[in-house]
């Protein structure tokens, strides 16, 4: 099963996915409100709206979602253990 995962390309070609600039960006609503806010921080600069909005970008990746159970002691899905190195002597 794929989910589709919604990030925004900044300016600085950045992409953020699930939050950018510190705003959620994973539901239509949190989208609309960051491009509000991405509209808002046009007009109170001075700077043109579209050229500024025009500078970010959405873009979207499809996660591959597998539902299998693991038990919690599996060992692949902990960290790696490194083992401890020997004591110079």
């Amino acid at each position: 099963m794929a989910e589709t995962e919604y990030g925004v390309e900044l300016p600085n070609g950045d992409v953020h996915w699930g939050t950018a600039l510190g705003r959620p960006i994973t539901t239509p609503e949190a989208r609309k409100t960051f491009l509000e806010i991405v509209q808002n921080t046009a007009r109170e600069i001075g700077y043109p709206e579209d050229e500024f909005v025009g500078r970010y970008k959405w873009r979207t990746r499809d996660i591959e979602v597998s539902l299998k159970p693991w038990q919690l002691t599996d060992p692949s899905a902990l960290p790696i253990e490194e083992p401890e190195a020997e004591p110079n002597v």
